[in-house]
């Protein structure tokens, strides 16, 4: 997925300041990427991808979800 597939599919959430996209321009074809959620009191990893939790907890040591 591209950032402007996001951008189009969520310009609401953009608008409100609900959801914030970093565009890293064309990469090459890699692995998923590890998504994580730190809107709430604990960063909560949700979706697993090429960094595992055990490598994010080493900065987030609270880190929830993907065990």
């Amino acid at each position: 997925m591209v950032a402007s597939e996001i951008v189009s599919q969520w310009p609401d959430e953009i608008r409100r300041g609900l959801l914030h996209v970093l565009d890293g321009g064309r990469l090459e074809p890699s692995k998923p990427s590890t998504v994580v959620d730190c809107t709430g009191r604990r960063a909560r990893v949700i979706r697993p991808g090429v960094l595992a939790a055990s490598q994010l907890r080493g900065v987030v040591p609270d880190l929830l979800g993907d065990t």
